[in-house]
Parts: C-alpha cells; structure tokens; sequence
C-alpha cells in the first residue's frame, strides 16, 4: 500500500488509539489490518518510508522524538508490564502533536 505522510499519521493514530483501549495487545493484532492490508512493521511510518523513500528510517517522528528505540514506542515495545500502557498513551499524544 502506497501511503502519504497525512495517511500514514492518520492510520497511525487509529491504531494507536486501539492499543491504548486495548492494554496487552500487539499491533498485529488490530483488527483494521483488514481494511488496510499489510504493512511493514505493521507500522504506518515504516510503509510510508518504504513507498515514499525506498526505505524504512524515513519516519515523521525521529525529528522530534528520536528513533524508535529511543521514543515512547520503544518504551511500549520492550515493556510488557503497565509501564508499556503509560508508553502507548504517551506515543499516541506524540502522534496527535504531529497533525
């Protein structure tokens, strides 16, 4: 799927909103992947990085957020405990600051 930079942040949110609704849920799990087919990483950023630039470092975040390793998500990421809740609420206000 081709993405634009407004899509991906688009998309991104919705998913976003749904693993703060949803603690304990892995992105792959959003039901939505149905209606927007696969994407790299299951990561809207990712696939607009690789439709857009051929590659996948292209994120819209990494400017005023760091990396991902280095963001909210990374937190999210490699936190299964609550703190990953706090994390996912975190990246999503990140997210929205970004529109």
């Amino acid at each position: 799927m081709r993405l634009t930079k407004k899509k991906a942040l688009e998309i991104a949110i919705e998913l976003w909103e749904w693993i703060v609704d949803n603690p304990g849920k892995e992105k792959r799990e959003w039901p939505e992947w149905k209606k927007y087919g696969n994407m790299v990483f299951y990561c809207p950023f990712c696939q607009y990085g690789m439709s857009a630039y051929h590659e996948n470092c292209n994120c819209p975040l990494s400017k005023e957020y760091g990396d991902c390793d280095d963001s909210a998500y990374g937190s999210w990421d490699y936190d299964d405990e609550d703190g990953g809740h706090a994390a996912a609420v975190e990246f999503l206000a990140q997210l929205k600051e970004l529109k």
